[in-house]
């Protein structure tokens, strides 16, 4: 609901539409012919003393007026419908794509969690301890070390994505 009062390019599709209507009741409104009435007074020039004249003016296409104008603002009206209704589907579609990749995120990041505690600190402690003691060697060292680096990394990517995912669907909406 957030998305569809604020997003600025569906604003922009309902402010198409209106000015589509718009044109389409300008149009209508200009197919009305222009009737005029004019009176004229002469008081020696005329055929008559003191002539007195009433007129009215009415324009020749009286019937077909404005028809062509009126059709094409009529397409205009539709198809400022369908590309609201196209940008309102653009939308909504927009906001459940964020969300369900938010959810993924947030899943993801519960597992990722989960595994990593405490205990993974201790074990470095514990390992780099062992190192220093020399009960086990440089390859066991470094090997266990680029695992818990490769951990450390993977864990800080799901952090990111999360964030991401939570600014993905503050965008959208």
């Amino acid at each position: 609901a957030t998305a569809l009062d604020q997003r600025p390019d569906l604003k922009e599709a309902y402010q198409q539409e209106a000015i589509a209507l718009l044109n389409l009741k300008y149009q209508k409104k200009l197919a009305i012919p222009d009737v005029a009435v004019n009176t004229s007074y002469d008081q020696r020039g005329g055929a008559f003393h003191n002539q007195m004249n009433v007129g009215v003016n009415i324009p020749l296409p009286l019937w077909n007026r404005n028809r062509g104008n009126i059709k094409a603002a009529e397409y205009g009206t539709n198809t400022a419908d369908l590309y609201q209704q196209q940008k309102t589907r653009e939308v909504q579609t927009d906001v459940f794509a964020a969300w369900q990749t938010l959810k993924l995120s947030i899943v993801e990041y519960n597992k990722i969690k989960s595994y990593y505690t405490e205990d993974f600190d201790v074990v470095f402690q514990g390992v780099n301890t062992n190192f220093q003691k020399r009960n086990i060697s440089i390859l066991e060292f470094v090997d266990f070390f680029e695992a818990y680096n490769e951990s450390l990394d993977e864990y800080e990517r799901v952090k990111t994505n999360l964030a991401n995912s939570a600014m993905k669907i503050n965008l959208a909406t």
